[in-house]
């Protein structure tokens, strides 16, 4: 582990104010020129372009993580001059996509480490022996720093990856590493890898393009979030930077603003409960009341309101899971200017016998509002309900994820979810504003830790 690198990371970032760490993967083929002057032409223009872009980000932004495509483009010699004009500024990473064995992963970090990045990501899933740790042995030699993979961002990291992140984030551990690479699409995870090495550093890409909304990574425990083309293909990066930094900064205070009022209202309860899931928990979360609190509800439909606008979903109608979910929702659609319909718990014995109260057209794209989430069974049978009605449904989005396998359910039926706070995050502002002990906190946390993974009945 690299004191050094650890050092420079916290000196830029007290410097800066800003987590946020750039990443440079800009649509860039010098090759598909024939002449070779063109293409040295085109990697010095590459060059520059990178090092304006940087000197108009100082200050704004205080890492930046440059892959392979630069690297092949440009070739080690330009990265090098672009890490020196701007080593004051920012801390460099490498993602060489490094997954190989250990002798050849320490002749590719040599020479990256040799031209100026401070540290590197390396896949975890390459394991320890003869993997990972021939590079860790270098990092440390060189005083540079090493970041262990241990999830992706895509949809198709569900696949297999992300199934073993678990292992894989011990192993990354084991092996030594300065920190963890987890996506912020997938936010559950984060929170995991904080509860188990909360002295970790953590960075979360997939944010802006790729779905998750600015500040959402950090909500659920990262501590930097990897941010490219949202800035660096604005027509103005620095402006667009500054903008970014704003929606972290709202997002963190919204996010714990919504915690502490839900304690004081008496929302967020300890001891022992039994859940809608059947499960027992330490803790429980109960917004029916919500509505009862003008300034509370008001806060959390906008906190959904303001998700919604920053992921730029686009959907037709929003629907309500009873029984938390109905009045939420009705307030998030009225805000939206959307129609609104509502599912119930259970199929109306008289009348038209229906379990959803509302219009759903053929083909309608619907966006499935509840409370909260657990294993995730009211949200599977909303999601079964509408599209039996022939609607569609890409997204559920709650309030809080208890961290128990819903956003994995909800994954196997083809819908993503969309959390404002997980369990884990809520806990840890009530521990941090006193509204409850270590003892229970450390209780709830160890629940959550061991009953990841349950399955919706």
């Amino acid at each position: 582990m690299s004191k050094t690198f650890l050092k420079l990371v916290a000196d830029i970032t007290k410097r800066t104010d800003s987590r946020i760490v750039l990443a440079l993967d800009p649509p860039f083929n010098p090759y598909s020129l024939k002449k070779l002057e063109e293409r040295q032409r085109e990697r010095l223009n590459t060059a520059n372009r990178v090092k304006s872009l940087l000197a108009e980000l100082d200050g704004l932004v205080s890492g930046v993580k440059i892959g392979l495509p630069l690297i092949f483009g440009l070739g080690l010699d330009l990265v090098e001059e672009i890490i020196n004009a701007s080593r004051k500024s920012y801390f460099f990473i490498c993602d060489p996509k490094m997954a190989d064995i250990g002798h050849i992963n320490g002749l590719e970090a040599a020479q990256l480490f040799d031209v100026g990045f401070d540290a590197l990501i390396i896949h975890a899933a390459v394991g320890i022996k003869g993997g990972i740790d021939e590079v860790v042995s270098l990092a440390e030699e060189m005083d540079k720093g090493v970041l262990g993979l241990c999830a992706m961002s895509h949809p198709g990291a569900s696949e297999h990856l992300n199934k073993h992140f678990n292992e894989l984030l011990e192993i990354a551990a084991r092996a030594g590493v300065d920190g963890f690479v987890v996506p912020a699409t997938y936010p559950h995870l984060i929170t995991s890898a904080k509860n188990a090495y909360p002295s970790s550093i953590i960075f979360a890409p997939g944010v802006g393009t790729q779905g998750a909304s600015f500040g959402s990574a950090l909500a659920a425990g990262a501590d930097y979030e990897i941010i490219g083309r949202s800035i660096s293909q604005a027509p103005s990066p620095a402006a667009r930077a500054r903008e970014i930094l704003r929606e972290i900064k709202e997002t963190g205070v919204s996010i714990q603003k919504i915690a502490l009022a839900l304690a004081k209202h008496h929302c967020v309860m300890v001891g022992e409960f039994k859940l809608t899931s059947g499960l027992m928990s330490p803790y429980y979360i109960d917004l029916r009341a919500t509505p009862s609190h003008q300034e509370l509800f008001d806060l959390i439909t906008s906190a959904y309101v303001a998700e919604l606008k920053s992921l730029g979903l686009s959907f037709d109608r929003i629907a309500g899971v009873a029984t938390a979910g109905v009045p939420i929702g009705a307030l998030v659609a009225y805000k939206l200017q959307k129609p609104f319909l509502y599912i119930r718990r259970e199929e109306r014995t008289h009348g038209t016998k229906s379990l959803i109260e509302g219009v759903i057209n053929p083909g309608d794209t619907v966006l499935i509002v509840d409370d909260a989430v657990t294993t995730g069974g009211s949200l599977l049978k909303a999601i079964e309900a509408i599209r039996e009605r022939g609607g569609r449904v890409e997204y559920a989005m709650v309030l809080v994820d208890r961290e128990q396998g819903g956003a994995q359910n909800l994954a196997q039926k083809g819908v993503k979810l969309i959390s404002l706070m997980t369990a884990s995050r809520l806990m840890q502002e009530l521990y941090r504003h006193g509204f409850i002990s270590k003892e229970d906190y450390e209780k709830v946390i160890r629940y959550i830790q061991e009953s990841k993974g349950a399955q919706a009945p």
